[in-house]
């Protein structure tokens, strides 16, 4: 049963690497996360108590979601590699996709990689606007944001096409817009706009206190739309107030450890810049990039890992390890050989 699991998920032990191989595009893995999946299914469960009309509306409603995410989350992983960077993976998670990018560490490359995102959505808008015109709907380009649904009780739905075919039309055209400005306007972490304030502020002053600063105002906005959902009483936008605190507070650690990291000296060597930072203008002075960070400290856990492993061998024998430690001992070893091979070249 282990080995089943091991085969279909990235990570058993670590239920948010429960994700699952969906495809590959253009060199990037695109998994989906199991809790995804349940949520999907929910819903589309959910809608069938209603009624047939329930369930294709909700049906339609989550392909538009997962797929506008998706070339989202593309848009940010091409953009990070047309400015130099690394980018082979994404992940649609419950609450968004994860597109996994290293872009040059310089405030330029990593702007326009967050810009990557959002700028599908504009892309995108003027496709919407121009079918709605066609299906003689161009009146319902612009609606309420706050009752968005009473457009679809509009009589012009119908007239010129089949009434299901520009609602789907106008509800991917409201999905599209609504992942724009959550992205863009909500100023807070993991979304778009607080990585957009971070890069905006990195420029006069330096990657720590950009970070430092950017969390600060994610704190307040974040704490501003859990008001403003409690005022409405919309547990989704609440929901979204209480990840982003937890995401600043997260990445205030992340990046108060890297310094740790550096000023205690465990990242030696990695002070030099690379030739597409230099190209971006980075300065040596704002320290290891991201991807070194990750490399140096997943080097540190391999070390130890192999340490404990060699120390239980020592004490209980081959035997006494599990399938997973023997698998993870025979990664190790391996990965140690190479290292030595390539420093005796």
């Amino acid at each position: 049963m282990r080995r089943f699991f091991d085969r279909i998920f990235e990570q058993v032990d670590n239920p948010l690497g429960w994700s699952l191989a969906l495809f590959r595009f253009r060199g990037i893995l695109v998994r989906v996360h199991l809790f995804t999946l349940i949520y999907i299914v929910g819903e589309l469960v959910r809608s069938i108590s209603v009624d047939a009309m329930g369930f294709w509306w909700g049906a339609m409603m989550m392909a538009w979601l997962f797929g506008l995410v998706l070339v989202h989350e593309f848009g940010h992983a091409f953009t990070c590699r047309a400015v130099g960077g690394e980018a082979d993976r994404i992940v649609m998670a419950p609450f968004g996709g994860l597109a996994m990018v290293n872009p040059p560490h310089a405030w330029k490359p990593s702007l326009l990689t967050v810009l990557g995102g959002p700028m599908v959505h504009v892309v995108l808008l003027p496709f919407f606007a121009l079918a709605l015109l066609l299906m003689g709907l161009g009146h319902t380009i612009v609606f309420n944001p706050l009752k968005p649904w009473l457009v679809l009780g509009d009589p012009a739905f119908g007239d010129m096409v089949p009434y299901w075919i520009g609602a789907a039309v106008w509800s991917g055209h409201f999905i599209n817009l609504v992942l724009l400005a959550f992205n863009v306007l909500l100023p807070f972490f993991p979304l778009d706009g607080g990585r957009i304030v971070q890069c905006l502020l990195w420029r006069s002053k330096g990657y720590v206190k950009a970070t430092e600063t950017a969390v600060l105002i994610g704190f307040g906005g974040a704490a501003l739309l859990i008001f403003f959902g409690m005022w409405t009483r919309n547990f989704i936008l609440m929901f979204i107030g209480i990840f982003g605190l937890w995401a600043c507070w997260a990445e205030r650690q992340r990046v108060r450890a890297d310094v740790e990291l550096a000023e205690a000296g465990a990242l030696a060597g990695f002070g030099a810049v690379s030739g597409d930072a230099e190209r971006w203008g980075a300065e040596e002075e704002r320290g290891p990039s991201r991807a070194e960070l990750k490399r140096a400290e997943q080097e540190r856990r391999d070390a130890e890992m192999l340490d404990k492993l060699l120390e239980k061998i020592a004490a209980v024998g081959m035997a006494g390890l599990s399938r997973a430690e023997r698998k993870t001992l025979d990664r190790l070893s391996k990965e140690k050989r190479k290292a030595e091979e390539g420093r005796g070249r």
